[in-house]
């Protein structure tokens, strides 16, 4: 188990990994310990069936942004994405927060909390290519864009 002092968790496992089933399964086994807290992310896209994610229009993702209801949030293509605020109180009292995050993030995130710890999900590239081809093709262009590559490869 965690060692409960005050811990943001960050996980910014690339899709396909299988973050999400890491998330669910941490949250099944932890939710009825006050000490670990299960941030939501925003983004500006329908939710999906794999990916629990609060959906938004970009409207009410820069009016959260600005009225500071985001701990964390990022533009790295089209959609928008951010993380909710759990409370620094719980965060005080000594709980771990766990977030589903973005690599380009890591830094930003460390300079707000320095006892920030990551977790990346890995997978081999062959499950993640199989994994990504049931990716719709709209989602995937963003990826391949920031990678140079086909996305779902």
């Amino acid at each position: 188990m965690l060692s409960a002092h005050r811990h943001p968790v960050l996980d910014f496992s690339p899709g396909g990994a299988g973050k999400y089933t890491f998330i669910d399964f941490a949250r099944m086994q932890l939710q009825s310990d006050p000490c670990f807290h299960f941030a939501r992310q925003v983004i500006t896209r329908l939710r999906s069936i794999a990916e629990d994610h609060g959906s938004v229009d970009v409207e009410e993702f820069q009016r959260r942004a600005s009225a500071g209801m985001l701990a964390l949030n990022w533009h790295p293509h089209e959609l928008f994405y951010g993380i909710t605020i759990v409370g620094d109180d719980e965060l005080d009292c000594g709980a771990v927060a766990l977030a589903d995050g973005s690599r380009t993030i890591v830094r930003l995130a460390r300079n707000r909390h320095p006892e920030l710890r990551v977790v990346n999900v890995t997978a081999q590239s062959e499950v993640l290519s199989e994994r990504r081809e049931s990716e719709p093709a709209v989602e995937a262009a963003p990826r391949a864009k920031r990678h140079g590559a086909d996305a779902r490869k």
